[in-house]
């Protein structure tokens, strides 16, 4: 919802989901093409149910269930597509917002790194990022932008250790 002036949330506007009523509109073509077979079998189950008659021997209804049949694919496949484009359109919404957030985050971020690392440039402070804290935020590491890549930041338990400290 978003908010207006007043600060009151405002309905969001309408979409119309296409996804209501695909499974029905799959189950009416079905019972239309059995309607179109004259709802016979290609190989009866028992002998008293029938087989689906030959081609320009179907019935006036089977033939009109036929016709019905192909305009509610029509159908069905124009909602299909429209159901595609408002995924489609979603999707690429919510990465936007996502992206967005990223770069939200990042800056600020950036800026807490290039604090704590003690420069002017957020670029610079990048390399603060690699800290993990026990939570799972990104924390700055203080040390120099250009430590050795290999060393142990402080509070980092996901380095590697520095050669010759008794790692691997």
């Amino acid at each position: 919802m978003s908010t207006e002036t007043t600060g009151a949330p405002s309905p969001r506007p309408a979409t119309r989901d296409y996804s209501i009523g695909l499974e029905e509109a799959a189950g009416y073509i079905t019972f239309l093409v059995g309607a179109w077979q004259d709802f016979g079998y290609e190989v009866p189950p028992s002998p008293e149910c029938k087989t689906i008659p030959p081609l320009g021997e179907r019935s006036a209804e089977a033939i009109k269930a036929g016709h019905k049949a192909v305009e509610s694919i029509d159908e069905l496949a124009r909602q299909l597509h429209l159901l595609r484009e408002q995924l489609v359109g979603e999707l690429r919404r919510n990465d936007d917002i996502n992206i967005k957030r990223a770069d939200e985050l990042l800056a600020r971020l950036g800026s807490e790194c290039a604090a704590a690392a003690g420069v002017d440039d957020e670029l610079q402070a990048v390399a603060c990022l690699r800290t993990v804290s026990t939570d799972g935020n990104p924390e700055p590491c203080g040390l120099p932008v250009d430590h050795d890549p290999d060393e142990k930041c402080p509070g980092n338990p996901h380095a590697r250790p520095a050669a010759g400290a008794g790692g691997r």
